[in-house]
């Protein structure tokens, strides 16, 4: 676990790591910019964790807001945060 914490803290599309008890026990959130960056990612992680293997994986191919902020087409903020939350019904 520590490796593995060490190793994962050097990567900075990894947004979320947490480790499961189940037949896959770790899962992970990274953002990555292209598709292509998919394989790169893949290699990396199995440099730094020799051994380990990917054996799933999805795909979000662009996602429009993210923590309420609206992203444009290179996943950059575009400005105000807007509402996640719908108003209470008058």
């Amino acid at each position: 676990v520590e490796r593995l914490r060490t190793s994962l803290g050097k990567i900075e599309e990894v947004r979320l790591a947490v480790l499961v008890a189940s037949e896959y026990n770790l899962i992970m959130a990274v953002w990555l910019r292209t598709l292509n960056d998919v394989h790169r990612f893949e290699l990396l992680l199995e440099k730094l964790l020799p051994g380990s293997r990917v054996a799933d994986r999805s795909v979000v191919m662009q996602i429009g807001k993210h923590l309420g902020h609206i992203l444009d087409d290179r996943g950059r903020a575009t400005g105000p945060v807007v509402s996640m939350i719908s108003p209470a019904p008058t």
